[in-house]
Parts: C-alpha cells; sequence; structure tokens
C-alpha cells in the first residue's frame, strides 16, 4: 500500500518558511557553507544504506539538522547506495505516522 496525502491547504503558511517535513534517501551534505535556517517543527527521516561507500558518515548531518531543532530519525537499511524496495516501505511507513491525512491506495506493484 503506498500512501497518498491529503490535499494542502495551508500552502501559504508552509512556504513562509523551511519545509515541515522531509524524507532523505541517501542524505549526502552538499555544501560546507549552507545557509543554517531555524528547524524548529520540522520531521526528519534518513534512510541509509549499511554498506553505502559514498555516503559513510551521516552523524554529522543528524546532529546539525538536531541542533536547528528538527526532530530527526534515522533508519539503516542493509543495502548500498541504491535504492531499494525497502526504502519504497520505510518512507510509505513514516509518511502515514508523520502526515496527519494520509492515506494508503493499492499498488499492484512497487518495484523499482
Amino acid at each position: 500500500d503506498m500512501p497518498t496525502l491529503p490535499p494542502c491547504t495551508d500552502a501559504p503558511t508552509r512556504l513562509r518558511g523551511v519545509m515541515r517535513r522531509a524524507i532523505l534517501l541517501r542524505g549526502m551534505s552538499t555544501t560546507e557553507n549552507a545557509v543554517r535556517g531555524d528547524l524548529s517543527g520540522t520531521h526528519i527521516l534518513m534512510l541509509g544504506g549499511r554498506y553505502d561507500v559514498l555516503v559513510r558518515r551521516t552523524s554529522a548531518q543528524v546532529e546539525d539538522f538536531r541542533a536547528r531543532g528538527a526532530t530527526v530519525e534515522v533508519r539503516t537499511l542493509s543495502t548500498g547506495h541504491e535504492l531499494t524496495n525497502a526504502d519504497v516501505t520505510e518512507a510509505a511507513q513514516w509518511i502515514l505516522q508523520n502526515v496527519p491525512g494520509a492515506t494508503t491506495v493499492q499498488q499492484s506493484d512497487t518495484s523499482i
């Protein structure tokens, strides 16, 4: 089952600041000089691969996000840098738990 998101009724409010929810798949820090905004009220899921040779350390990112007020959940999957069906499953479950109004729809095939 895949999640469907409710209609966006608070777009003007949400567009004023930083996003409120994010799923980072094999999250990599892109720059050392990035703007560091307030992430209070932001919920982040980071999905990492246990055998990922491209993304070795997410702890610095996690610490940075948390220091700026985000709630961060880290899940490590038994994979490398490639995305798998487990990523889809974990992300879908997280959306259902963290996005008010999200519901499921039946998918015939969720293979990547």
